[in-house]
Order: structure tokens, then sequence, then C-alpha cells
């Protein structure tokens, strides 16, 4: 008995006793070696998700964001932009030159004078709209929208080229086009209203109207004119031109649809403050001789004759006086005498206000 107790003291010997084990310890330390076994494909894991989202985000922008960046470069006209941003089959369906004459053609026809844009709308079923005012000096602002759509490809989202992306508002097989209508003319009047035409001592200024070409033809289309409407070519007639012309009207169409219309407004008459009798004096006196002739009325500061153009409209009895025409030397008149003189005015007389602009080839 003793000799066995003694094996087994030996055998123990040297062995450490351990406290018990609370209830659950033994599952708790077998979580924490899991847990601690799979942190490192976790944190692997998180690290390739993050990358591939910020080559994502660099990368590939939205559907909406496409579709704001193609619709400012369109606001802008930077047609470059517009180019990058869309799908094309082949470079064959559209240069960037053709695609920069289509959308000038489009902003002559449209009259475009600037345009600008709203937010995206979310995608839906490949498309994305994109609210656009576009100025137009004879329709006002038109509220269109892009329709675009997007196509998924390889790398990044681009836009499908069709109509719907030329120009705000249009649909499949749409191209816009302008109907003119070109406004009545004014007149130019004398100082007492009497139609400058009918003044035979006045027809060196009126100067011509008819035809436009070159610049002031396209001057003209931009404008929104009918190419057959007449213009001032010189004189008077081309000084007032703006004024004497009036705004055109026109009906802006979408294919068949009507996108904008609006009224002709009539030029308005310009009175000049021409005197016929000075002015058919002027004449007498000059004879042959190029030279000019004013008339100053020192009460009022009024010039009269010589297509002099410092009179008051208002007082005078209505009626658009403009400045910037006058002659130089000739027949003076203030305070109601009439005076003659050729360079200088009499002590005490003012000289008669001439400018840069003064009509040469006429009284």
């Amino acid at each position: 008995m003793s000799s066995a107790r003694s094996d087994r003291g030996r055998r123990y010997a040297g062995r450490v006793s351990l406290p018990p084990l609370e209830p659950g310890a033994s599952r708790r330390r077998r979580r924490r070696r899991r847990t601690l076994t799979l942190l490192p494909a976790l944190l692997v894991a998180g690290a390739v998700a993050a990358v591939l989202a910020l080559v994502l985000a660099g990368g590939s922008p939205s559907a909406a964001t496409l579709a704001e960046r193609y619709a400012r470069a369109w606001a802008h006209r930077d047609w470059a932009a517009l180019y990058s941003d869309l799908h094309l089959a082949s470079p064959r369906q559209l240069s960037p030159e053709r695609l920069a004459a289509i959308e000038l053609h489009d902003d002559e026809v449209a009259t475009v004078s600037g345009a600008s844009i709203g937010r995206a709308s979310a995608e839906q079923g490949g498309q994305v709209t994109v609210l656009v005012s576009v100025r137009t000096r004879d329709f006002r602002t038109l509220y269109e929208q892009f329709d675009l759509t997007i196509v998924p490809g390889g790398g990044a989202a681009v836009i499908r080229w069709d109509a719907a992306a030329e120009f705000p508002g249009l649909r499949e097989g749409e191209r816009l086009r302008r109907v003119d209508s070109a406004p009545s003319r004014g007149t130019l009047l004398a100082r007492d209203g009497t139609p400058l035409a009918a003044v035979p001592s006045a027809a060196n200024l009126i100067g011509d109207v008819g035809v436009a070409t070159g610049s002031q033809l396209r001057r003209l289309l931009a404008d929104g004119f009918p190419a057959s409407t007449p213009v001032g070519l010189d004189g008077l007639e081309q000084l007032f031109q703006r004024r004497l012309a009036g705004r055109p009207g026109g009906v802006l169409y979408a294919g068949g649809r009507l996108l904008a219309a609006t009224a002709p407004r009539p030029g308005v008459d310009v009175r000049t403050s021409i005197s016929p009798p000075l002015q058919a004096q002027a004449v007498s006196e000059l004879g042959a001789s190029l030279g000019g002739v004013g008339a100053h009325e020192g009460e009022l500061g009024e010039s009269g004759t010589g297509a002099a153009d410092y009179g008051d409209a208002d007082e005078a009895g209505g009626g658009d006086v403009e400045d910037g025409i006058g002659t130089g030397t000739g027949v003076t008149v203030a305070d109601g005498e009439e005076t003659a003189t050729k360079d200088e005015p009499p002590s005490g007389m003012d000289k008669v206000p001439s400018s840069d602009d003064a009509i040469l080839n006429g009284v």
C-alpha cells in the first residue's frame, strides 16, 4: 500500500496545480483563435474593396455626372469636350469637324445667344434627363431638356449620338428649322416730320436700300432676318440700320413640332434735325462744291440742317433723333440770325457741332 502511494507521488511530482475553469471559458478561447485566424483575410478583402472603389470613382463617373458634363460642354460651346463623351460606331459616323458644323448650324437656326443647365435626373432604363434653358435673340428663352442615352462600355460609360444629344428638345428623326418673317422698315424723317425721301435736296444724305451681301448678309442671317430683307447700304439708311430694321419674327420647328414663335417688331422712324428749307438753301449755296452746312439755334442749343442731329426730339414733336451726324462749315444760325461763315464763326457765336461720323458725300 505504502509502495503504491509512493509510486503515485513520484508520477505527480513536479506538476503545477491549476485553478478550476469557469463555465464557457473553453468556448471563448476557441472563438478567439478562429477570429485571429480570419483577421488577415478580412483585412486583405477590405483593402481590395477600398482600392476598387477608388479606381471606379476616379475613372468612371456616374450616369448623372456624365450627362451633366455633356450638357455643360454643350452650353459652353466646347465641341471637343462634347465629342469626347460620345459613343460612335466609328469615326466615320461623325467627325469632330462635322459635329461642330451641325451644332453651329443649330445655333444659327435657333438664334442661340447662351444657355444654362440644371441638375441631371437619376438614370432610368439607361436614360438621363438634363434640363436646359436656351437663350435666343428671336425666340426669347426656350425651356427644353436633353434626354441622353447612356451606353456602358468596357471602360467609362459614354453617350449615344442621336437627335436628342444634338439639341435640347429634339427627338429621333427631327431637325431644327425656322420660318422667318421680316418686320416693316422704319422711315427717315426731316425735322418737320416730312419723309426725307420726299426732300430732293437730301437725296445724297439718305443713302440706298438694297440686298445685303458678304459680312452684312451674315450679320443679317445671324440676327434672324430673311436673306431678302432690304438693308441700308450707305448714308443715313446704313447708319441707322438697326433702328430702322426693327426685330424679325418667325417660327421655330423641331421637325413638324412647334418649339417657339414670335411676331416681328416694326422698325422705328428716325427723325433727323434736317430742315427742308435750309437744306434746299444749303444745296443752292454750295452748288457743285464739296462741303457741308450746319445750322445752330443758340437758345435751344440745337443744330438744324446739314444732316445734323443734335435736336431735342421730344420738344420738337416726337420721333427718334440719333447722335453722331453732322457737317462742318457753311451757314450758321444763332438766335434766329443767319450769318454766312466759312471757317470761324463771328465773335460771340459758337462753332457748329460736328463729329467723326460726319457725312461728307452730301449736304
